[in-house]
């Protein structure tokens, strides 16, 4: 989801382009599911399941640990071992962690 009024079409193009996700790329200018999900800054992920429950939310991974100062090694992958506990048909051990990024507005 890219956030508000910000955010173009050719945005959502050249990270469809990049980074070649599975998933369905949208603009939220109301900011309607942003609100729902409770995302407030990006980057920020957010699994949720086919009943809109939340499974996971937060960081993608430990490499920023504070506004504009990233790690030269990243540590833990919270997102990826959310999707492998999920896709195992496990709970996921940390669902919630803080995710460092721009505050979405």
């Amino acid at each position: 989801v890219f956030a508000g009024r910000y955010s173009k079409q050719h945005d959502m193009q050249e990270f469809a382009s990049t980074y070649h996700p599975d998933f369905l790329l949208t603009i939220d200018k109301q900011h309607s599911l942003i609100k729902k999900l409770g995302v407030t800054v990006a980057p920020q992920a957010v699994i949720i399941d086919k009943q809109f429950r939340i499974l996971y939310s937060g960081r993608i991974d430990d490499w920023m640990y504070a506004i504009g100062k990233k790690r030269t090694i990243v540590r833990q992958h919270d997102l990826q071992q959310a999707i492998e506990e999920i896709e195992k048909g496990k709970a996921v051990t940390i669902s919630k962690t803080t995710p460092i990024g721009c505050i979405i507005e």
